[in-house]
């Protein structure tokens, strides 16, 4: 029954899309999740059921020769059990598609997540068991150059960081810087082929006492 009142408010706010260029929504599940910290076999696992209440909004507007879109999801996650790990996590996704009237055309974006970190991943991450929340964020902007009617020449920069609360992750925060530059052949409308040279820069911030 929780399925299926789910899936029938997500079809409602699709069909409201088709007829404005936004929309709003909500939602509400439970999920039984069988082993939360992600144990081996040999030790207990810890059962728990999740609620989650979320709110839904999203955007796609046209003007001219640009484009804006959007969307946003903010979600409050409560554990009947572990009641510390509960917590409010959102996902974000926006840019701006433009375009001239010559050849000239891209993108700016940014997205930014906010989530509960999956425990013990594995390939030596430390083994905890307390709250430890992912914030991933990313801005882009790429441009890209008609050559000819199918070539074009792209370039973009990307920055994106990533951090943990927990002091025990702390190896693993970063930032990182990217640029690329490439030549793309679209023969089709849905393939494109392409080929880019990208130089990386990663920070890692030093350890905190």
């Amino acid at each position: 029954p929780v399925s299926l009142a789910l899936l029938g408010l997500m079809t409602g706010g699709v069909a409201l899309a088709e007829q404005s260029p936004y929309y709003v929504g909500g939602a509400l599940g439970v999920t039984h999740v069988s082993n939360i910290y992600r144990t081996s076999s040999a030790t207990p696992r810890n059962n728990d059921n999740v609620t989650t209440a979320t709110l839904l909004a999203g955007l796609d507007q046209r003007f001219g020769r640009q484009r804006l879109f959007g969307d946003v999801s903010l979600r409050n996650n409560r554990y009947a059990k572990n009641k510390s790990l509960g917590n409010d996590s959102y996902a974000l996704n926006a840019g701006l598609d433009w375009e001239t009237v010559n050849r000239l055309s891209g993108q700016l974006s940014l997205s930014s997540n906010r989530n509960l970190a999956q425990f013990n991943p594995g390939a030596g991450a430390p083994e905890i068991t307390k709250k430890n929340i992912e914030q991933t964020d990313q801005l882009r902007a790429s441009v890209r150059y008609g050559l000819a009617s199918l070539l074009s020449l792209e370039g973009s920069l990307t920055h994106r960081r990533r951090e943990y609360s927990a002091r025990e992750y702390d190896a693993y925060d970063f930032k990182q810087d990217t640029a690329s530059l490439g030549l793309s052949y679209r023969p089709r409308e849905a393939l494109t082929l392409g080929i880019a040279a990208r130089i990386p820069e990663r920070y890692v911030p030093e350890a905190s006492d």
